[in-house]
């Protein structure tokens, strides 16, 4: 819970620092943003987000970023903005957004057959970075990918997909509250 209070000083911390020519931290923007959305101020959030981008030193900082604007974007309905930064964000993790389509369910499906070991380039580093690890931020990317899938009632084989490719993370990381709130929100 954040009162109003805790906004306003945010925000004159934020303007004193400009006014100043005093860049801001990428922690600073990001908390910023977080108590923004939560006084629901959903546009000033994303504007404090992006600016969040310019700090992000490494691939989970940016793949952070790209997956709260996508949950942003999201609140506000703006779906293709959502996958926009959804895709972003899997890029970052070295990752390829879940496409639509036969051949790639078939890819995904056939992926829990084949050892972890053969499938390089859905395996992400276990470098902890603010307590979030890649492999988190994978299930989380692939949490929201699977609600804008649903919201915008696209492809059931690319909602199932998704479930095939986020198992093998899961199976590795063990159950968290994004794959939860993932199984909830799709029902399967």
């Amino acid at each position: 819970f954040v009162s109003s209070k805790s906004y306003e000083i945010l925000e004159m911390e934020y303007s004193k620092a400009r006014s100043n020519l005093l860049p801001h931290s990428y922690h600073f923007l990001i908390m910023f943003s977080e108590v923004a959305l939560q006084e629901g101020r959903i546009r000033r959030s994303i504007e404090l987000t992006r600016e969040a981008l310019s700090y992000a030193v490494d691939s989970n900082s940016k793949a952070y970023v790209y997956l709260t604007l996508a949950r942003q974007y999201r609140m506000l309905i703006e779906m293709q903005n959502t996958r926009s930064e959804l895709r972003r964000g899997f890029k970052e993790l070295g990752m390829q957004y879940p496409k639509s389509g036969i051949l790639s369910f078939i890819s995904a499906a056939s992926s829990i057959l084949v050892p972890l070991s053969y499938k390089k380039k859905e395996q992400v580093d276990l470098h902890a970075h603010s307590g979030i690890t890649s492999e988190k931020l994978a299930v989380a990317l692939y949490e929201e990918a699977s609600l804008s899938t649903y919201y915008m009632i696209d492809s059931p084989l690319l909602l199932l997909q998704i479930s095939l490719r986020v198992r093998k993370i899961v199976s590795r990381i063990g159950p968290s509250i994004e794959m939860l709130n993932y199984l909830a929100a799709t029902a399967t």
